[in-house]
């Protein structure tokens, strides 16, 4: 037998190109930033945008521009929501910020 068939290969390729994509979107939520559960914390509202410019993408590490930056809350919490856009692949992605109340 030759081996697997054309079409097979690449079906095989795509899965395992969509799992390693699903890893590393995964990894970015665990992350600092990447989830509102674990936002990066910033002194003012001010760092935010220039902060999540230096997120890399998670899937090619490629840099990434801001989309919108919001307000909301979350309980008693409030966050800044980032959205970015990958400059690299397009891929968009999201970055919580909670700024630090001055006592």
């Amino acid at each position: 037998m030759a081996g697997k068939r054309p079409r097979s290969e690449r079906r095989s390729l795509a899965r395992e190109t969509q799992k390693e994509l699903e890893r590393r979107r995964k990894l970015f939520q665990s992350l600092p930033g990447g989830s509102a559960e674990h936002p990066l914390q910033v002194a003012s509202a001010s760092v935010i945008e220039t902060r999540a410019q230096s997120i890399p993408c998670a899937l090619c590490q490629a840099a990434c521009v801001v989309r919108s930056h919001t307000a909301t809350a979350l309980g008693q919490r409030r966050l800044r929501v980032v959205t970015l856009g990958c400059r690299g692949c397009g891929e968009p992605q999201v970055a919580y910020f909670e700024i630090l109340q001055a006592n």
